[in-house]
């Protein structure tokens, strides 16, 4: 087994304000494919507009033979009955540990135009 996408923990604001209900889906994609669409989890922000999501992992026995790979990952929102990327990474990893870093994220004014800031770490401490 490998992590096809980094673990994900972010916060969604609206005006400053924390939104819960946002349903909010961490993707790990094929190449080519939509970034919203692809292996998925989905969470919804809590009260304090919090999201907790663990790494997307997978086998795939032709990739062990290749060593290395991309991986091609993306955190959206559904926002009006849409999806929207929020942000999208690609990680050029070993197949069998893949994406190793955590990824925290801030977006802000959700329902119009989000803005979002990211932080990627490599600490496994918080």
């Amino acid at each position: 087994m490998s992590n096809t996408t980094p673990e994900v923990k972010g916060v969604i604001f609206d005006s400053g304000k924390p939104v819960s209900g946002i349903k909010v889906r961490l993707v790990a994609r094929e190449e080519g494919s939509d970034e919203c669409e692809g292996r998925k989890l989905e969470v919804i922000s809590d009260s304090n507009g919090f999201v907790d999501e663990s790494q997307i992992r997978h086998f795939n026995p032709v990739l062990m033979m290749m060593a290395h790979s991309f991986f091609e990952w993306s955190i959206c929102a559904e926002i009006h009955e849409n999806w929207v990327l929020l942000h999208s990474g690609k990680d050029y990893s070993l197949v069998d540990t893949g994406p190793i870093s955590n990824i925290s994220f801030k977006c802000d004014d959700i329902f119009t135009d989000p803005v979002c800031s990211i932080k990627e770490s490599y600490d496994y401490g918080y």
